[in-house]
């Protein structure tokens, strides 16, 4: 089974955190998945996460981040780690993660499944959140049963 790990990336007061592709966000929880030789991760506004949550796809992050924690360098703020353990594969496409986690805290299957082009910005985006994602990286993540499909 492959790891895992979210942390905590808390960014400094007035100060914003800038994405690859130049969205803004604040303080947010980074859900990490190794695959090979780097950690595929997202964005989310909670941890345990919340089903139906929108959450970012951000660029791929090294290794070294599964065990990482401590001030990032060009006053991007601090990680700590909140949660860390192994995941199993369930169905990956590169439009979809189903996956269970089994972690030192979380234990649950979550499917993130890309929303990419189906919209500019969903409704359903709290305004306060809305500058937060870029409508290319938008996926939503789902709670779901181990028997799932």
């Amino acid at each position: 089974m492959n790891r895992f790990a979210v942390l905590f990336h808390e960014i400094p007061k007035g100060q914003q955190s800038w994405g690859a592709t130049n969205s803004t966000r604040g303080s947010h929880w980074d859900l990490m998945l190794e695959l090979d030789d780097a950690l595929v991760t997202w964005a989310l506004n909670s941890w345990p996460p919340i089903d139906g949550e929108l959450v970012c796809r951000l660029p791929d992050h090294r290794l070294e981040y599964l065990h990482f924690e401590g001030p990032l360098t060009g006053n991007r703020g601090s990680v700590v780690r909140v949660d860390c353990g192994h995941y199993q594969t369930l169905e990956q496409t590169s439009a979809l993660w189903h996956v269970r986690l089994n972690g030192e805290g979380f234990q649950g299957c979550l499917k993130l499944v890309d929303q990419s082009g189906k919209t500019e910005c969903p409704d359903e985006i709290p305004e306060a959140n809305a500058a937060q994602l870029d409508a290319k990286n938008i996926w939503t993540l789902r709670i779901t049963d181990d028997q799932e499909d």
